[in-house]
């Protein structure tokens, strides 16, 4: 497949991987996995009791948009309670009255918060333009949803790990690389980082490199690791994707090693496959 119709896909729905951060999903003061979990069985559930009756379905909206405005981050983002899981096993997400769900193909999305079924069904996020085929790929190796879709909205992370891996291996990582086992489970313990970041602000109107206030969500950006000499400009702008708060240099440092040692996990993991193929 070409390059123009790779990233011509939706990354909402993947691979084995899903988004719906364009539902609004992070638009919580509490976004850790716990709750967002909690939030979306929630709303699965209500959807589920209303079938496909619209009638039934504008009802479940309105219950569930009453119940999570007090906990909404920003009153301007719109955030639909129609997105919830797609699966039994709850890891896949998205929009759960999508005419593709749907037993005869109807398109009810008029009844989601853009209240325009033409709004959902043609909207591309930035990062489908961003994000090259070996981005994606890296992305695949994602352990959670969560992970996936975090990780999309910060396509300067992914790009500044793929950089990183390969000033370290003297080399461009290429796509067909994360078809081996042990170079997606290195992949996988950096991209777990997006859900367990033990240097995470915890202000929760961070969001990566950027903070954001008022109702309106008025970007500014937020302190950056690059202050500090000891903290390379591409490390920088993996700590700062990930939302790194590090008051002094000492706490950077850390940041530092921690994504160090992932990174060179796939370096590791990169060099063995290459290996292996020598001996083949």
């Amino acid at each position: 497949m070409d390059r123009l119709a790779i990233m011509q896909q939706p990354l909402c729905q993947k691979g084995s991987q899903s988004c719906a951060a364009c539902c609004g999903v992070f638009n919580f003061a509490d976004r850790s996995p716990a709750a967002l979990g909690d939030r979306l069985r929630r709303r699965t559930a209500l959807v589920a009791d209303a079938g496909w009756d619209p009638v039934r379905l504008a009802a479940a909206y309105d219950a569930l948009a009453a119940e999570e405005a007090p906990l909404l981050l920003f009153k301007a983002v719109r955030t639909c309670p129609l997105a919830g899981f797609l699966d039994e096993k709850q890891t896949r997400v998205g929009c759960m009255i999508h005419p593709l769900r749907h037993p005869e193909a109807e398109d009810l999305r008029d009844l989601g918060a853009y209240r325009d079924k033409g709004i959902c069904s043609g909207h591309l996020c930035a990062p489908h333009t961003w994000l090259d085929p070996v981005d994606r790929a890296f992305l695949q190796c994602a352990p959670t949803w969560r992970a996936y879709s975090m990780a999309v909205g910060e396509s300067g992370f992914v790009k500044a790990v793929l950089k990183a891996v390969a000033n370290r291996r003297g080399g461009e990582v290429q796509m067909s690389e994360f078809d081996d086992d042990d170079v997606k489970a290195a992949s996988r313990r950096i991209l777990d980082l997006m859900d367990h970041w033990p240097f995470a602000d915890p202000d929760p109107r961070r969001f990566g490199g950027f903070s954001f206030a008022g109702d309106e969500a008025y970007e500014r950006t937020a302190e950056t690791t690059a202050r500090f000499q000891s903290i390379p400009p591409v490390m920088a702008a993996i700590l700062d994707a990930l939302g790194t708060r590090a008051p002094d240099e000492a706490t950077a440092l850390r940041a530092k090693a921690l994504m160090e040692e992932r990174l060179q996990g796939v370096v590791d993991a990169l060099e063995l496959r290459a290996a292996r193929d020598e001996e083949d």
